[in-house]
């Protein structure tokens, strides 16, 4: 009788740990993957040719990262981050197989003057042809335009009939950038 009260026992601890090793596999087989990871935020946004869209995304460490939800991003800082990431079991129609979000911040600096960067400028939102006079440039007075509804760019006068090329949409440019403020920049010269 003892013999098999001591088989019975270690029979149910076998179950047991088939069952727990189960569950652990399923997990990390069919479940979503989440981990943690810092990051680092530069100061500017970068254009982005998108599916349907052009737009300003993060500048990250992690080139996947466009953006990080919970987080609220100013121009002319530099940000370390903690960020989760979940990746998709598939990727979304965009390509996209990451979705990331806030957990922390661990460092915001203020870049220091003068801090230049590049940012390609185009009045057209579409990368396709379309019949609509929509312009990624809001005037704001005679010599800023809110670029995206991101960023207010001052223009000098000597770059004034350039830079009026580009918002009519008769070319696009990369320019170079200096901060002048929190969301303000200057614009320097075109490359």
């Amino acid at each position: 009788m003892v013999l098999i009260y001591t088989f019975y026992l270690s029979d149910k601890h076998m179950k047991n740990i088939i069952s727990a090793l189960l569950v652990i596999f399923s997990l990390s087989v069919f479940g979503q993957k989440t981990r943690c990871q810092k990051i680092t935020v530069e100061p500017y946004m970068s254009f982005q040719f998108y599916e349907h869209f052009n737009r300003l995304v993060l500048n990250a460490s992690d080139p996947n990262v466009e953006f990080i939800s919970g987080f609220d991003f100013k121009w002319s800082y530099k940000y370390k981050l903690k960020v989760k990431v979940e990746e998709f079991e598939e990727a979304l129609s965009d390509g996209s197989r990451f979705n990331y979000s806030l957990v922390k911040g661990i460092k915001k600096e203020k870049v220091t003057d003068p801090y230049e960067f590049k940012l390609f400028l185009t009045s057209k939102p579409y990368p396709f042809e379309t019949d609509e006079t929509v312009s990624n440039f809001k005037y704001v007075n005679d010599s800023t335009y809110q670029y995206f509804d991101k960023i207010d760019i001052e223009v000098p006068s000597e770059l004034k009939s350039e830079f009026e090329k580009i918002r009519s949409g008769e070319m696009s440019k990369n320019g170079n950038l200096r901060f002048v403020g929190e969301n303000k920049a200057i614009l320097l010269r075109f490359d």
